[in-house]
């Protein structure tokens, strides 16, 4: 899954950069303005950005403050913290899919205005990033869970 997660970034990445450079090319170049290469370069932006960030939390490189923890209270306190900041981040994210998930569905009928697409199509990416993000957490709490795995030697 995580490797389908980073090819479909990488490939939206292009995209947007595909999209950004024939924009500044036709504008600038040959004096043409394409409207739809800006909204094409915004809608990948928020699904680059959202996805991104999925992949932070599955990599453990999101912002972490562990001060607390690793300062005054050992190794047992900062796991306890981190449990807690877990469990915060896990019902925040949600009310990210269910607030996601309605705003896909409330601006489904509205169409962006230079692709036509519907409005869905990029506020899907909410509750897709945060779906993500949640099983990403899931996984990490059952594995800090069971411990330390044992080395395969």
């Amino acid at each position: 899954m995580g490797r389908l997660v980073d090819g479909i970034t990488m490939i939206l990445l292009m995209a947007m950069c595909g999209a950004t450079v024939t924009g500044v090319l036709d504008r600038f170049v040959l004096g043409v303005g394409l409207a739809w290469t800006e909204e094409v370069s915004r809608f990948l932006l928020i699904w680059v950005s959202l996805l991104a960030a999925a992949i932070a939390v599955r990599e453990r490189k999101h912002f972490v403050v562990d001060v607390v923890g690793s300062l005054w209270g050992g190794p047992r306190l900062a796991a306890r913290l981190d449990a807690v900041i877990r469990l915060v981040c896990f019902l925040f994210l949600l009310g990210v899919v269910g607030y996601g998930l309605q705003l896909s569905i409330v601006f489904h009928p509205q169409r962006s205005p230079a692709l036509g697409l519907p409005m869905s199509v990029v506020y899907a990416a909410v509750p897709v990033s945060g779906a993500l993000m949640l099983g990403y957490l899931a996984r990490d709490a059952v594995r800090d869970r069971r411990g330390p795995r044992p080395s395969g030697d």
